[in-house]
Formats: C-alpha cells, structure tokens, sequence
C-alpha cells in the first residue's frame, strides 16, 4: 500500500512520522548516552530505506496529441485526480515528459490523462488499458510510451476485427462465411479464415496486420461462386481497410452470387434491326451496370428464327439503367433513322416486363432508305 513516509529531514517529514520521532527519543532517554548515536544512525537508517522515489519518463505519445497539451498522471497517490497541478509532465528538452511521484513504499497504480478522464490513455487501438503498476524501491527511474488517447482514437492500430452485422436471409443454414483477401492469397475457404460467431450471434473474426499497412478483401461461404454481391447480384469491388486509425470495421452482406436476390426482377428486350444489319454480327447492350462495355459476352441479344427479332433477358442490375445497343464498339454503335447519334435509353425496373424495341440504323452502316427493317 502507497505509505507517505519521508526521510529523516525534518522539513520533508508529516506530522505523524515527527510524533514517531519523538516518541522513540522518549523511550530511549533511559539508555546510556553513549548508545545514542548507535540509535540515531538504525532509526535514520530505518526511515530512509522505508520511504523511495521514483520519477516516470515518457519517451513517447501519439501523434495526434494536440499541440502543446499539458499531460498528468493520476494515481492512488493523489485521490486519482486527473488534471492535478502538481503532477502535470513536464516538457524536457529531449522532447520526453517527466514527474516524480511522492516519496514512499509498497506499490503505486497510476495512469497518464490530458486532464479529465474523458482523455485518459488507451492501448494501440485505442482501448482502455487497466492501471500501471509500479513498486517501490524497484527502479527510480521508469520510462514508458503512450500508445493512445481514449477519445482522439487510435493511430497505429495493429489488427482489425471485422463484425458482419447482417447476411442475407436466403443463406442456408449451416453455411460457413470465410474471410478472403490480400492477406491470403484470396484463397475463398482457407480455414485460417473462418468467421465465427459471438454471443451476441454476430460473426466475427480479427486480422493482425502481419507488416502490411492495409488489405482489401471480400466475403464468401468458401467458394468463388458464393462471394457476396450487391441488393441486385451485381459483384461489388474489393472491401479495402487501412490499418491505424481504426481496431473495428463493420459489415452487411447484401447477398450471393449463387443465391438469386428477392429483389433481383427481369425484363425481357424484343429488338428489331435495320435491314441493312451485316448477317453474322452479334448485337451487344451496354450499359450503366457494366461500366459500358461494348463487348460484353453476358449481354449478347440473340436472334429469334421465329419472328427475326433479337431478345434479351435483362436482369435487374439497379433500380434505373441507361443502355444503347452496339455491334461490339462504339464505331458500330445505333443511330436514329438519318444515322445520327442517340441519347441512351432509359428503363426503370418494377414497370414492365417486356418492352419491345427497334434500332433504327448502325453509325457505321449509314441510315436505310426507308423504315424497313427486319
């Protein structure tokens, strides 16, 4: 326990060690004189070992400590009072903080705050830490870092737990979700990289940083074919976190590749062309949802021998797409009837579920001398 003894200086002494004193010299007033300066010198001797100091040195804070702020230490030694003048660091020339705690024995729990205990200091990633501990007698100089500051955050933050916070509900029981990504290889069911779940039912799963400073990743249920993908199936970019600033990332997985989303509808294009159409060219939509490529081997219309219209099924990829139609580039894309160059059109999905449409010339062939087409 923390004991404010002193040394036998008089000036740095309680009242309570002083009544010791006196008390003793007291009892040995019996003693033959010629003992007494044995006597001084064992209780001297006693008093001195009994009562330490020790001064902390603080080699380093974070980065993100706002300029010139006055930094405490806070400990049984002083009622835990956080911005106690008389234990404010000071700043030394070798850019450390010190302070020296008051003399005494047995052990002391301290901590470091800006002031109140809304700024108290925290771990790397910026967790409450439990109180220092230090003992008596062990060192009289202790140096430490501080790693954080509870409410600024952390800056060099060494891991990441990811929580999902919500899957969708088509997923089949019993499934396991995997985490993949650059820390891996990507490899989609690398057991290393089970999320489990918590006690609160929340999948989860911690990532140290391993030396590198950020990773991108997706989840999967332990297959390319079952990553997830966006409300409307659509495959989403790499997830990407930067390690430092935060220890927690939370998730919600849209849905599946393999699963069909409930808000995933269909339309279906009926598309006339020119008759002036080269016979063995594919005809291509493009679009907002796929970046406008022209080329695209899912979006290729294909010719009805029936009716000689070109068809299409055309999945629910946002709530409103822009599309044209093309030959595979944009030399060969459509035109209106003088063979100039067209707005893209439009369609909002939950309207319709078919529409029935007609290119009307290819920019490349030049427009048909009449509307005929085929």
């Amino acid at each position: 326990m923390f004991d404010q003894r002193c040394p036998i200086s008089e000036n740095n002494c309680t009242p309570a060690v002083l009544l010791q004193k006196q008390t003793l010299a007291n009892r040995f007033t019996w003693i033959d004189m010629r003992l007494f300066p044995v006597l001084m010198i064992f209780l001297a001797l006693l008093l001195t070992t009994a009562c330490h100091q020790v001064t902390l040195v603080v080699k380093g804070i974070p980065a993100n400590t706002p300029p010139g702020a006055l930094l405490f230490v806070a400990g049984n030694f002083n009622y835990w009072d956080p911005g106690d003048q008389r234990f404010a660091l000071k700043l030394n020339r070798d850019s450390t903080y010190s302070a020296t705690l008051p003399r005494g024995d047995g052990t002391v729990q301290y901590t470091f705050t800006r002031g109140d205990w809304h700024s108290i200091e925290a771990d790397l990633c910026g967790n409450r830490t439990g109180n220092r501990i230090l003992h008596y007698g062990r060192n009289d100089t202790v140096y430490l870092t501080v790693d954080s500051w509870q409410d600024l955050g952390p800056t060099h933050c060494d891991q990441v737990t990811i929580i999902v916070e919500k899957i969708p509900e088509s997923t089949p029981a019993g499934d396991s979700l995997y985490l993949t990504g650059t820390f891996n290889n990507w490899v989609a069911d690398d057991p290393a990289y089970l999320i489990r779940r918590n006690a609160a039912g929340q999948y989860y799963i911690t990532v140290p940083k391993a030396g590198i400073g950020a990773i991108d990743f997706k989840l999967t249920r332990g297959s390319w074919n079952s990553e997830e993908v966006d409300e409307y199936s659509n495959l989403i970019p790499n997830r990407h976190f930067a390690y430092g600033r935060q220890d927690t990332v939370r998730v919600a997985v849209s849905g599946w590749k393999d699963i069909r989303s409930a808000n995933e509808n269909m339309v279906t294009l009926w598309v006339k062309v020119p008759v002036n159409t080269p016979v063995h060219d594919k005809i291509y939509l493009a679009a907002n949802f796929n970046s406008w490529y022209t080329r695209d081997p899912s979006l290729v219309l294909q010719k009805s021998a029936e009716t000689g219209y070109y068809t299409i099924n055309l999945p629910r990829k946002a709530p409103y797409v822009e599309f044209k139609f093309t030959r595979g580039d944009w030399a060969t894309v459509e035109g209106d009837r003088y063979g100039n160059e067209i707005g893209n059109r439009s369609f909002a999905f939950g309207r319709k579920d078919t529409l029935q449409l007609q290119i009307e010339s290819w920019r490349d062939v030049g427009p048909i001398p009449s509307a005929q087409v085929r």
